[in-house]
């Protein structure tokens, strides 16, 4: 699905040149459940930068379903974001003003669709639990409740790959496990799901673990949990989804 080669990443300064990410090699299959882990400031936003085509490498190649994405123009990088990706950040990224389902109904509106976008926003909500806070303010939401509105949001196109940005980060433990729980369910319904964190245990839940240090990509030493418990939290997810309406 995504191949990386030789991918690095540098950032110029007047004085001096940074390298984000050094040559760094990866392959992300279809299905595939991935964390990267990694201390601040190793590369792991870069990295998921360029994997949601929200910037470009300085060198190296950076294919997603076969096509080279040097050779996309940015009105076909926005295209392809919209379509096939979907994105959770660590700061939500929820406009505060707007309710919970004005919120997740953005990328629809930015595709130009109108018929069943109200129906859609709904049912992305009702499959992360937020449904009966539709008409929230999202600037009113705790914490969680904003990370699971940010999540329907990223689910609202029904994407292929699910890029997400220290999705605990901001929020409490137990929100944090019902975050984790979404996510594991989503790859057990054949998601594409690639989160990045410097918290070992956050990574654990993925299926594959690998660890960035200073732009460099490398194996990591990280067990992940067996197939059944990443199973059980799946499950234990859909049996008991997020109560409405505290987190």
């Amino acid at each position: 699905m995504i191949h990386l080669d030789g991918v690095s990443k540098v950032y110029q300064t007047p004085t001096t040149s940074i390298t984000a990410l050094d040559r760094v090699g990866l392959r992300i299959r279809q299905g595939d459940f991935l964390a990267i882990a990694g201390p601040s400031g190793s590369g792991k936003s870069t990295l998921l930068n360029l994997l949601g085509c929200l910037d470009r490498p300085t060198s190296g190649i950076l294919t997603i379903t076969g096509v080279d994405t040097a050779t996309l123009t940015d009105q076909q990088r926005s295209r392809l974001r919209n379509r096939s990706i979907g994105f959770v950040f660590q700061m939500f990224n929820l406009i505060p003003e707007l309710t919970v389902i004005e919120n997740v109904e953005l990328p629809l509106v930015y595709a130009g669709m109108r018929r069943g976008r109200r129906e859609r926003a709904q049912d992305a909500l009702a499959r992360v639990g937020m449904l009966r806070q539709y008409d929230q303010r999202a600037g009113r939401l705790s914490g969680g409740e904003q990370q699971r509105t940010a999540i329907a949001r990223a689910l609202i196109n029904e994407p292929e790959l699910i890029l997400a940005d220290e999705p605990t980060g901001s929020i409490d433990a137990e929100s944090a496990e019902q975050v984790l729980g979404i996510l594991a369910d989503l790859h057990s319904h054949g998601r594409t799901v690639v989160l990045v964190t410097h918290n070992a245990s956050v990574a654990a839940v993925a299926r594959r673990s690998l660890r960035l240090v200073a732009g460099r990509l490398e194996q990591e030493a990280i067990t992940p949990l067996p197939v059944p418990q990443r199973r059980r939290r799946a499950e234990a997810y859909r049996a008991h989804p997020v109560a409405d309406p505290a987190v």
